[in-house]
């Protein structure tokens, strides 16, 4: 939601370079995107009517621990012929009941709800380090636009979103699996995850900065072995 309201609330929502600019100048109004953020809670349709760059990026934060799929007959049998050109009808039809919603008592549900757009603790944008790496990423992203947009044209953004959604799903698993930097120089008080001492105690593990830039880190590695993965693999033909 906080990267729909980075989105929506640019001059100009439609054009990925509006988005990517705050973050490649690294000048992220913390204030502005906390008010921006139930407008896109009480959309009926949030992820629709988005630039490319920005529909594919929300699919992979949205797919990157599993995949989205209709949990009602109904649905499924709305979407079973369906296929989707560009990045923007994929998340079109994604919605909450989508595998997103752990409804089961309305009152706690609806609490927890309010819950998800408050801050107390602030954003990432107070860690340099996030700041920095982030801006870096929005920038290579920015470059390569065009060669998103002739992907679209030519079909192969599924491959490239196949891939990349493979890779950021291996680094992820990777990164969490390890135990914290201890030389991790950050001021926020956010953590990404937990993990166990010595005596089976859990404990709050990794910076939430640290494990974004390590998980960034390691899902590029993991995308540069790729070619050399795929070798080793059996080909269709020989299943």
């Amino acid at each position: 939601m906080l990267l729909l309201a980075l989105i929506r609330s640019g001059a100009n929502p439609a054009l990925d370079q509006t988005w990517l600019t705050p973050l490649i100048e690294e000048k992220l109004d913390e204030t502005r995107l906390q008010r921006a953020l139930q407008a896109q809670a009480d959309l009926r349709c949030p992820f629709s009517d988005l630039p490319a760059a920005a529909s594919l990026v929300l699919w992979l934060v949205l797919s990157h621990h599993r995949l989205p799929g209709p949990d009602n007959d109904a649905d499924r049998k709305e979407c079973h012929d369906k296929t989707n050109a560009t990045p923007q009808q994929l998340l079109g039809r994604i919605n909450a009941r989508w595998g997103y919603e752990n409804r089961f008592d309305e009152d706690e549900f609806q609490q927890r709800l309010r819950d998800c757009f408050l801050f107390p603790q602030g954003l990432l944008s107070e860690s340099p380090s996030w700041r920095k790496a982030l801006s870096h990423r929005a920038r290579q992203l920015n470059e390569r636009l065009p060669l998103l947009q002739q992907a679209i044209e030519d079909g192969s953004w599924r491959i490239v979103a196949h891939h990349a959604r493979l890779c950021l799903m291996l680094g992820d698993h990777y990164y969490s699996s390890q135990d914290k930097d201890h030389s991790w120089n950050s001021p926020l008080s956010l953590y990404a995850n937990t993990g166990r001492d010595r005596d089976n105690r859990v404990r709050l593990k990794q910076k939430l900065d640290e494990h974004l830039i390590g998980v960034a880190a390691a899902a590029i590695k993991t995308c540069n072995l790729l070619p050399d993965i795929e070798s080793e693999l059996p080909r269709a033909a020989d299943l």
